[in-house]
């Protein structure tokens, strides 16, 4: 009985830290609603107009996000038409990706001479890639501009969104901690026949 109980602890303790952070924040702008999460290995943004007589028509430009490290080069996991996902941020005084705040920011830039993507009365917008050894290191931070026109005509410009999301930050299980429970849960079954058989 002993010896189950300190396999159990055991189990218990190695699950609790194989739980990695995971940081999922929101804001909503002129009825936008965004909803970013940074994990070890992915970077999700959505976007989707709350109210469609308020902001259906709007376009986005170019997209960035902020507040977490990584290393290598951020890889396309999904993106709406016309967006490339970029290692960087995005540069305020012109809305342009470009190569600062390398390896701490990922930007999707639009990719010229296209017009912008689709609508946001089109559904939600989901741009993700792929990172390697995320780690959210402080609140997450969005830049981007929003315009009626899809051919960015200066005079159409809604806004420009340079904010804080709302920072939360909760614990959830990654892939191998599910791997790891699922062994202990073989684990005690196997501990449990041993038992019945002796």
């Amino acid at each position: 009985m002993f010896r189950k109980l300190i396999f159990f602890s055991i189990f218990v303790a190695a699950l609790a830290l194989a739980s990695a952070p995971v940081q999922a924040d929101t804001l909503t702008v002129n009825d936008v609603l965004f909803t970013a999460t940074v994990t070890s290995t992915t970077v999700t943004l959505t976007v989707q107009c709350t109210d469609n007589s308020v902001c259906g028509g709007y376009f986005l430009g170019n997209v960035g996000l902020k507040g977490f490290t990584f290393t290598g080069d951020p890889t396309n996991i999904t993106e709406p038409t016309n967006y490339a996902v970029q290692n960087g941020g995005v540069n305020n005084g012109n809305g342009g990706c470009d190569s600062t705040q390398l390896f701490s920011a990922v930007c999707w830039a639009l990719t010229l001479p296209s017009p912008l993507g689709d609508q946001l009365s089109n559904g939600t917008l989901t741009f993700e890639a792929a990172i390697a050894n995320g780690s959210v290191t402080d609140v997450l931070h969005l830049q981007t501009t929003i315009w009626t026109d899809p051919t960015e005509v200066p005079s159409t410009r809604v806004t420009g969104i340079s904010e804080d999301l709302k920072g939360q930050t909760i614990t959830t299980p990654e892939p191998g901690t599910i791997a790891l429970l699922g062994a202990g849960l073989f684990s005690l079954v196997g501990f449990g026949r041993r038992k019945i058989t002796s």
